[in-house]
């Protein structure tokens, strides 16, 4: 792992003792991948989704790393529904195969956060 400027420390609240000795991304892409077939996740048969709030993680920087370390982005990270483009009112049509709409702590979180935007210690909680 890289050593964490103080820049980067600062703009995202990220300290050295954080990084160190944490698995790689391909490490983690793995653990995501064995997961996702563990849990079914990879049959054709069965529909899931990444929920997220915003496209940042999943459009720019996830793709971007992963180009970066020239490591391949499984197909499953390349659909997402965010929460800050969503509907949310139930009789607006998205939310029709949902019992209901997310729970507003969760849409207050989504744009509320008390974390800043460059944080991911906010992604956390």
């Amino acid at each position: 792992h890289p050593q964490l400027t103080p820049f980067c420390t600062e703009l995202t609240g990220i300290i050295q003792a954080m990084v160190d000795g944490q698995p790689s991304l391909q490490q983690v892409l793995e653990r995501v991948d064995e997961w996702m077939a563990k849990e079914g996740l990879l049959d054709p048969n069965v529909k899931s989704i990444f929920v997220t709030c915003g496209d940042w993680d999943l459009k720019v920087m996830l793709p971007g790393q992963c180009h970066y370390l020239g490591l391949p982005v499984a197909d499953y990270f390349k659909q997402w529904i965010n929460l800050k483009k969503v509907p949310l009112s139930s009789s607006q049509g998205l939310w029709f195969s949902c019992p209901s709409p997310p729970p507003p702590t969760l849409v207050s979180f989504c744009f509320f956060s008390q974390y800043s935007p460059f944080s991911s210690l906010g992604n956390l909680y």
